[in-house]
């Protein structure tokens, strides 16, 4: 090789050298490379100045920052002068960024959405199985949720109905027969139920009306009524001729009907024993059902309940001709009527002070009188 060539490569070394040195000092002051994005982990926000800000992501940047410009409070991001989330501009004032997601604010403020929820401007909890009582949010619509079984404890309220902040879903009905009494309902559930006794008087019934007319209030005195409601013989609750008492043939005659209305008022039924079934179950099933139904107070022996869905069962006894001193367990037993029966018995289910079960049975229709409670049918 002749010494000129050797030069000649020689010099070729030092330009390709030299052009290596002035890339890598640009690399070392730029500290990036490629399309702007951080080498690093971390958020996947755009960035190319990496300037941060710390507060709680207030109004727009008067920096005149570029692309990129992240909050460290909130995650929202900066770009072309407008709040982005996930790479796209939104209007700050009535969204926020939340994990690249986006979402309204309630009223002017932000949320956890995983949390919380807005209905009509007002925060609420997201409803979730884990918690078992209150008002809450279920996919933007207010609910209400009960201790229940599964799924059916988060309840839509019905119509009318009000959810109330311990999960409690009331309302009221008006019973036309009685001159316009009002009468507490709750919803329990998928079921709407009287959240008392029926107080109707049958004796108000004109004599040429051929049914049952016997009710009384316990021992005889009308403030009783008023407390508890009245105890009915079964005919008499179902609104029945007397002689159905003993048997169970046309009484009643339904013609097709589901629901036999009884002394209820409108658009309500005497409960079924499928129906309180249906309650027990929701609430817990038999051994605990009692004590969620019960009133808060009233109860002997220290048996009030835990009134879960503002059932507000009353322990106000019942009337048996079969002893001498008639009415019997006021303060410490509650009984209600079913529509259903079996000849000269019906179905009834009682709840007592000493325990929290809620036990159904059968007795004589014409030696007993009971309370009764309706269902609402729709």
């Amino acid at each position: 090789m002749k010494i000129s060539d050797f030069y000649i490569i020689a010099m070729k070394y030092v330009k390709y050298s030299l052009l290596a040195a002035i890339f890598g000092l640009l690399v070392f002051a730029c500290g990036e490379v490629g399309n702007g994005e951080e080498v690093s982990g971390g958020s996947s926000s755009s960035k190319i100045t990496g300037n941060s800000s710390s507060s709680a992501g207030g109004g727009n940047s008067s920096s005149g920052t570029v692309a990129g410009t992240s909050s460290s409070s909130n995650e929202t991001s900066v770009c072309q002068g407008l709040y982005c989330c996930n790479g796209m501009p939104y209007d700050h004032a009535i969204n926020f960024c939340k994990e690249d997601q986006l979402y309204p604010k309630c009223n002017g403020k932000e949320y956890d959405p995983y949390e919380q929820g807005c209905f009509e401007g007002k925060l609420y909890p997201k409803c979730s199985l884990e918690k078992t009582r209150g008002t809450c949010v279920h996919e933007s619509l207010l609910r209400c949720r009960q201790e229940g079984t599964g799924e059916d404890k988060i309840i839509k309220p019905q119509p009318g109905m009000t959810c109330e902040e311990n999960g409690i879903i009331t309302g009221i009905t008006l019973d036309a027969l009685d001159n316009n009494r009002v009468y507490k309902i709750v919803q329990i559930g998928n079921q709407m139920w009287l959240a008392e006794n029926v107080k109707f008087d049958p004796s108000i019934y004109p004599p040429e009306i051929s049914i049952a007319k016997n009710g009384k209030c316990y021992g005889n005195t009308a403030a009783n009524c008023e407390n508890y409601g009245y105890l009915y013989d079964w005919a008499t609750a179902m609104a029945l001729p007397e002689n159905c008492n003993g048997t169970n043939q046309n009484c009643p005659n339904k013609a097709g009907a589901s629901l036999w209305p009884g002394l209820c008022p409108p658009s309500f039924a005497v409960a079924r024993s499928e129906d309180w079934q249906a309650l027990v179950n929701y609430a817990g099933g038999a051994d605990v059902a009692g004590g969620r139904l019960k009133s808060k107070s009233g109860w002997s022996n220290n048996g009030n309940g835990t009134d879960s869905y503002g059932f507000n069962a009353l322990p106000s006894g019942y009337y048996t001709e079969l002893m001498p001193e008639g009415f019997i367990e006021q303060g410490s037993r509650a009984v209600w009527w079913h529509e259903t029966q079996l000849m000269s018995e019906a179905h009834y289910t009682t709840i007592i002070s000493s325990d929290t079960e809620a036990k159904t049975n059968f007795q004589q229709k014409s030696y007993y009188m009971a309370g009764l409670r309706c269902l609402h049918y729709f």
